[in-house]
């Protein structure tokens, strides 16, 4: 079964992570295999509304391997560059990589190359 994880970052754009999400679920209704997760730097967050979204299962915890995808959804980019200080991203930025070295992963999204590329991972 492939597992579809959504890196849930603080400042998300919500339609960029609900649409895909909505779309793997009707997969998933009509027979489809996938293991729809979410994680995150913390166990709650505030999107770029301010909603806030809890739950959330730290990144740390996720394993991803060959025929799995992560999907990284907009968010704001005068969030990210204040983020960028953020010494907790690091640990994103080595989780992805490490995740990519283990066995190559697909990473999807509109902001995805961005995010990737400043950090020296490859989109597979």
């Amino acid at each position: 079964m492939a597992k579809i994880v959504f890196f849930v970052p603080p400042g998300l754009h919500m339609l960029d992570m609900s649409g895909p999400t909505q779309a793997f679920l009707a997969a998933r209704q009509l027979g489809a295999a996938y293991d729809i997760s979410h994680c995150s730097l913390r166990e709650e967050i505030a999107d770029s509304a301010g909603l806030h979204i809890g739950r959330l299962q730290h990144y740390g915890e996720v394993s991803l391997g060959m025929g799995d995808y992560l999907f990284l959804p907009g968010f704001s980019s005068r969030l990210l560059q204040q983020q960028q200080a953020d010494a907790s991203w690091e640990g994103v930025y080595e989780w992805i990589r490490g995740q990519h070295a283990a066995g190559p992963l697909s990473a999807r999204s509109v902001s995805a190359l961005s995010f990737w590329l400043r950090r020296g991972c490859s989109t597979a």
